[in-house]
């Protein structure tokens, strides 16, 4: 969400968001990974994406409009930095929409509101007694499902996170003008009109996705798919980086 490639207009477009305000909450990223390039972004994910004591970003809290459209007006990340005694503090910062660093994540946070997956909250206990008394609400609170979010309905986002280590070396393709000589990173991005299998009830495919057969809206639908970061041609090591030089006036 933090490091995804920008939306295009396309995308922007079609963006809904589920509730007139949707806050949104992850594990710190630096914040140098928001503002970085590729090569800068390549380096820190090499690096381990480590925060340390560096600001990071949470988070980000989005408001919609009646038809469920973003609402460019209003923006906030959720940031964190360390204070002078060394606590981590947590701020809401406002952040306005557009192409420059603080834009894009917020269209990025957008964008899995509206495309991602996100599981539902889990059904409250059985309330028993009197719905308000101390009790009740603690004996709540206690409860696998009120730890996992049912009482504020939280949502928890159904996402696969990259491998650790990328995957095996492919044999080089024939024909190829000359070897490459370094790998790179891709950005994480989102895909349009990606083909999704339709399922029966006990899970298993309803007919070809790709093959002869296929037929939109019968045995597969398009989606909109977020594509993780992507080591490219992991078996090279990656490209320097690029010196710019400055000629003097």
């Amino acid at each position: 969400m933090v490091t995804t490639a920008p939306l295009d207009s396309g995308m922007r477009a079609a963006l809904r968001l589920p509730a007139p305000w949707s806050l949104m909450v992850h594990e710190p990223v630096p914040l140098a990974a928001a503002q970085a390039d590729d090569d800068g972004l390549a380096e820190l994910i090499e690096a381990g994406g480590c925060v340390g004591y560096q600001p990071a970003v949470l988070g980000a809290l989005l408001a919609a409009r009646a038809d469920g459209a973003v609402d460019t007006a209003a923006g906030f990340l959720l940031l964190a930095a360390r204070d002078a005694a060394g606590h981590r503090r947590a701020v809401l910062q406002p952040a306005a929409w557009g192409d420059h660093t603080g834009g894009r994540v917020l269209y990025g946070y957008a964008a899995q509101l509206a495309f991602a997956r996100w599981a539902p909250p889990p059904a409250l206990p059985d309330i028993c007694g009197r719905p308000s008394s101390r009790s009740t609400l603690a004996r709540i609170a206690r409860s696998e499902a009120g730890q996992a979010g049912a009482w504020h309905q939280v949502r928890v986002l159904d996402f696969t996170p990259p491998p650790d280590q990328p995957p095996a070396a492919r044999p080089e393709p024939a024909g190829r003008r000359g070897p490459l000589t370094a790998g790179t990173w891709r950005r994480a991005h989102w895909k349009p009109g990606v083909r999704i299998g339709i399922r029966d009830e006990h899970g298993r495919l309803v007919g070809p996705v790709y093959k002869e057969g296929a037929i939109e809206g019968q045995t597969f639908t398009r989606e909109r798919c977020f594509i993780p970061r992507t080591r490219i041609r992991p078996d090279l090591p990656l490209a320097p980086a690029t010196t710019i030089y400055r000629t003097p006036r």
